[in-house]
């Protein structure tokens, strides 16, 4: 195996902090009765920040749901999650091949908001540290991570995907076939230690199905599975010996130090008092959070968000002199392609995006620009694609809302 899949990553270090609710006791208290918030910094600046309330439905989580209205012109549903007194948690999921009251297996892919419903997939997948399990997949197809160059490399994980994907479609009766991605983080993985990853899915997905089945029998909508959240955010940097991870919680580090069969590569922090408070986060975040973003040579980004689209507008404002109006205009536009590239994940915002640059006169400082923001969006977790500059000098950006592997 190759040792080459974090060379080159930037310096993390990821905060996670763990507050009782009121009427948990102490630390004794376990992560279902705690509110989790996080905080990740690469090379020093922070990149994301979130505080994951435990209101239902959470990005991940898999349901039995039961079909609802169908909006024909849309050729999409809406999906009863869970039904609660005299109303119900609905999604939306967009497919039409569902009749009103038959049981869906769906996943919550994007958060509800003000005026939108949780948006769901009938494709669930289920993420380990090496490997992902999907299900209903639309083939048993064996994927290996983008990132992931070396031709051995993926020849060998592949060869092992397709042993392991055969044995649990063999064993699994599902509507579709399982299919399987090999993560980046399985290029330095050990075989035992993948093949260990994926038989922990396989049990969570024998009582996935457990739970499907019994809920068509009756035909009632519920949670099936709900990714534990500490696990799914440290499994993206364990293997990175670029990063430090900070916890409040010493019952929580120890129960991920004993579910490990190897030491991890990260380095792990145990601290006693509140992570975010020590460590400025929050002040750093309400620096960065608001319409206006400053930039550091006295410029400015100011963010406006619709249903459509975000706009980034990017201002010279009080920007100090250079040696001329090409290197003045082209340094900003450089400082402002990093920021949006930072924005994009602290704020999760995903779809089609339009970056009004200060307009260049050369062609090859727009070129530099459009490649620049390909290095600064290199490892954001979801894909952005980079498409250019329209015939209005405006550069236009596409964020997906599925993460890398």
């Amino acid at each position: 195996m190759t040792d080459n899949a974090n060379s080159g990553r930037p310096e993390t270090r990821l905060y996670l902090e763990y507050r009782n609710d009121p009427g948990s006791i102490a630390d004794a208290a376990p992560e279902s009765a705690r509110s989790l918030r996080y905080a990740l910094f690469e090379n020093g600046k922070l990149t994301e920040y979130s505080d994951i309330s435990k209101t239902a439905p959470a990005i991940g989580s898999i349901y039995a749901g039961r079909a609802g209205d169908c909006i024909k012109n849309t050729s999409s549903a809406f999906v009863i999650l869970k039904e609660q007194g005299k109303g119900s948690l609905r999604g939306y999921l967009p497919s039409d091949r569902y009749r009103p009251g038959d049981t869906v297996l769906v996943q919550v892919k994007s958060s509800e908001t003000s005026n939108k419903l949780c948006r769901l997939t009938d494709s669930p997948a289920i993420s380990g540290i090496y490997t992902v399990l999907l299900l209903n997949a639309a083939t048993d197809k064996v994927n290996v991570s983008a990132k992931l160059s070396d031709v051995s490399v993926r020849d060998h994980l592949k060869q092992l995907g397709t042993g392991l994907l055969g044995q649990l479609n063999a064993s699994l009766s599902l509507p579709a076939p399982a299919g399987i991605i090999m993560r980046t983080a399985a290029a330095d993985a050990g075989d035992n230690d993948i093949i260990a990853d994926w038989q922990r899915l396989c049990a969570i997905a024998q009582k996935i199905m457990a739970g499907y089945l019994a809920a068509s029998g009756h035909g009632t909508p519920g949670l099936l599975y709900q990714e534990d959240r500490t696990q799914a955010l440290i499994s993206k940097y364990i293997n990175d010996p670029a990063c430090t991870i900070f916890l409040n919680s010493a019952l929580i580090k120890n129960d991920l130090m004993s579910g490990l069969k190897e030491e991890p590569s990260c380095v792990f922090v145990s601290e006693s008092q509140a992570l975010f408070e020590k460590y400025g986060i929050d002040r750093e975040y309400a620096k960065i959070s608001g319409r206006t973003v400053n930039l550091p040579s006295g410029g400015n980004i100011v963010i406006d968000r619709t249903e459509a689209l975000t706009v980034f507008d990017v201002n010279t404002a009080s920007s100090v002199r250079a040696a001329s109006r090409r290197e003045l205009i082209l340094n900003t536009n450089l400082e402002a392609a990093e920021e949006i590239a930072r924005q994009l994940r602290l704020r999760s915002i995903t779809g089609m995006i339009v970056c009004d640059f200060i307009n260049m006169d050369q062609e090859q400082d727009e070129q530099l620009i459009i490649d620049r923001m390909r290095e600064f969006t290199m490892y954001d977790p979801a894909p952005v694609t980079v498409h250019g500059f329209t015939r209005l000098k405006l550069l236009e950006l596409v964020r997906s809302r599925t993460v890398h592997a």
